[in-house]
């Protein structure tokens, strides 16, 4: 997988997006160079023909926005793609065809080609789908907002337009809606049709299926929504889609609010740069006389189980999340083995049944763990919090399975006895996970943590994780010692993140003492080494191997060795950890913790 760059807003020819599009292999990515002074936000390529893509590519505008400008004379893309391509903050703007203006979507293929954060206007049809037309296989648009298009024949959707040959799509936390026409049409059989959660859809027509908690999502147009006689191909550029105190639906695409006095669907403030759904953030909504199933862990900013709703968690340990509140009904919330319902606030009703789910008031602010083998078959899991007594849920993996080893835990450190070979573990305290790997060898300690949250899991597809943390087995004072390091995406391990450092853009660490050895109280960083810069190349051009570091049969690829010609690192005995962070080109910084234990000289 490689990452491939554009460099010119040309329409065709060396450096452009499509030529670029034309020589990624399946899996690459394209995004616009960083480097180049494009001028702007948003980098607008005037199309002469629709761009097509035939194949599993992400196209991402990164900080910039992508606009694809069909100049109201051809369409803006043709996907129809085999496999499952994305598209992030990309503009499919003022296309025009006989169907499906914006976008034309056709795939044999159960994959999923996704859109996520892409915005559709203007698009012209003269017979289906304004914006978008789904004509076979499944889409996703995701966080998208599709406005100001047209069909000429009215039922066939100026929005998006599901044909009956289209399998199950997805529209979610989208906001649909001033289109001319319907905004959204399906003609599909039950089981394929689209599937609509936490959206805004003006208008729809055909069997298209809702999912709690999108009810509230949909909305009846506004009062002043104009008819087909009045539409322009630039009437969207005037559109304000926001939701205001006066209107529990749509009012009419900025994404900007400079007012305090808007609303989403369930009377919440919006936020600068919140959800584009119904709901101001993310919501999980148990409807009233309905069961609904948490069949995977779920975290979201607020959890609302209603009045007479069953709320059933299926599998062990299973997580609901909210990382504001919670509010339960007289309902009855369940779970086949341990559930755990965290939120760091409840309102619960007299009525609310409980039946092996637990309550757990998290938020405690996890900044920091390490797991160290204590002996043969035991580690001991510390954490730093910012505010203990709200506790934490540990826990640790097996065989691939999370199980819970302390629930609401508010003292740090624990021992967890049973772990012999290499053992995984994770700390969750309503916001974030904290990983944590360790490998009981007699003599040596392997550590790592990777902190990773939920708005960053949110934009990016995968999860940095760092394993095999190891330092110099017997470490003095007076001596420096040898961070090794292998840094990998978590969902191809085969494929490390930042294998040959291209997209590395400087590497800091910073070694601290403990005053207890638990890291929970006072730490203080060694005097010249905080925050040192110790540059890009500890990332190695390949993996590495040796004899002398054998833990992980995969190698290494990252090994940081600080400097002491200057200032000593290690002037006492004691307990210290080294944070190592990564600042990457783009995406968020990969940070992570090596604890070292260190000897008086004899």
């Amino acid at each position: 997988m490689a990452t491939l760059y554009f460099t010119t807003n040309a329409d065709s020819g060396s450096g452009s997006l499509r030529q670029a599009l034309a020589n990624a292999a399946p899996g690459d990515s394209v995004t616009p160079d960083p480097g180049v002074a494009w001028g702007g936000n948003v980098i607008a390529v005037a199309l002469a023909s629709p761009l097509v893509i035939t194949k599993d590519v992400t196209c991402d505008g990164g900080e910039f926005w992508i606009e694809l400008d069909g100049q109201g004379t051809v369409r803006c893309l043709n996907a129809s793609s085999a496999a499952a391509a994305v598209f992030r903050r990309v503009r499919f703007v003022d296309g025009k065809t006989s169907a499906g203006g914006g976008l034309f979507y056709s795939s044999h293929a159960s994959a999923v080609t996704a859109f996520e954060e892409c915005f559709f206007a203007g698009g012209q049809a003269a017979n289906y789908g304004g914006c978008a037309y789904v004509y076979k296989g499944r889409a996703a648009f995701r966080d998208c907002v599709v406005t100001g298009g047209r069909a000429v024949t009215g039922p066939a959707a100026g929005g998006i337009r599901f044909a009956a040959t289209a399998r199950q799509s997805e529209i979610t936390r989208c906001t649909v809606a001033g289109n001319a026409g319907k905004d959204v049409s399906s003609v599909q059989e039950d089981e394929e049709r689209p599937v609509v959660v936490d959206s805004i859809i003006g208008s729809a027509t055909g069997q298209i299926e809702t999912r709690a908690p999108s009810e509230c999502g949909f909305a009846a147009p506004p009062p002043d929504a104009f008819d087909v006689e009045d539409w322009t191909p630039n009437a969207w550029r005037a559109f304000d889609l926001r939701l205001t105190d006066a209107s529990p639906c749509l009012t009419g695409a900025s994404s900007v609010l400079n007012a305090a006095d808007y609303f989403d669907a369930l009377g919440r403030p919006r936020r600068p740069g919140g959800a584009l759904g119904a709901y101001e953030g993310a919501w999980f909504v148990a409807r009233a006389d309905a069961e609904t199933r948490i069949t995977r862990d779920v975290e979201v900013d607020c959890v609302e189980i209603a009045d007479g709703a069953v709320a059933t968690f299926v599998g062990p340990d299973r997580i609901l999340a909210a990382r504001e509140s919670a509010s339960v009904g007289a309902a009855a919330v369940r779970s086949e083995t341990n559930g755990f319902l965290a939120a760091p606030s409840f309102e619960c009703s007299a009525g609310a049944a409980f039946t092996n789910v637990e309550r757990c008031g998290y938020g405690a602010g996890i900044t920091a763990l390490t797991a160290a083998a204590v002996g043969s078959d035991a580690v001991r899991v510390a954490w730093t919090a910012q505010v203990p007594e709200r506790g934490a849920l540990i826990q640790r993996e097996t065989g691939g399975v999370w199980t819970t080893v302390a629930a609401n835990a508010a003292v740090s450190p624990i021992t967890v006895a049973g772990c012999a070979g290499r053992v995984s573990f994770r700390a969750f305290d309503g916001e974030r996970f904290v990983y944590g790997d360790a490998r009981t060898c007699a003599g040596t300690q392997f550590s790592v943590v990777a902190m990773v949250t939920a708005a960053e899991r949110a934009a990016r597809n995968w999860e940095a994780v760092v394993a095999t943390v190891g330092v110099t087995a017997s470490v003095m004072t007076g001596q420096s010692v040898t961070v090794l390091a292998r840094i990998f995406d978590a969902f191809d391990s085969d494929a490390p993140l930042i294998n040959d450092g291209t997209n590395v853009v400087s590497v800091t660490y910073t070694c601290s003492r403990a005053t207890n050895g638990l890291f929970d109280e006072l730490v203080t960083p060694v005097p010249g080494h905080e925050n040192v810069d110790a540059g890009a190349d500890c990332v190695l051009a390949s993996v590495q191997t040796s004899d002398a570091w054998t833990a992980d049969g995969v190698g290494y690829n990252f090994v940081l060795t600080p400097d002491t010609r200057t200032y000593p690192l290690f002037e006492k005995e004691g307990e210290y950890q080294i944070k190592v962070t990564v600042a990457l080109a783009a995406g968020n910084p990969i940070v992570f913790y090596a604890p070292v234990s260190v000897s008086a000289r004899a």
